[in-house]
């Protein structure tokens, strides 16, 4: 039985740590266990700076990506 998570990542311009943020979270995911199955869903608060962009472009498995018409904040 694998252990299925679900791990969400809202940003607003963050371009710069995108992509090793990623990473860093898949590879600790493979570590943990090979019955680990994660998924990961991005939401951007429609970054000008092209977060969404290269997040996307890294092209993980499980990876989800919602892009939101404009910044709402964290809470929304």
């Amino acid at each position: 039985m694998s252990i299925k998570t679900l791990v969400i990542i809202p940003t607003y311009n963050e371009a710069m740590r995108i992509e090793q943020t990623l990473k860093e979270l898949v590879a600790v995911a493979h570590t943990i266990s090979d019955e680990y199955e994660l998924s990961i869903l991005h939401v951007d608060d429609n970054s000008p700076d092209g977060t969404a962009k290269l997040a996307k472009e890294l092209q993980l498995a499980n990876f989800f990506q919602l892009i939101r018409p404009g910044k709402g904040g964290l809470g929304p």
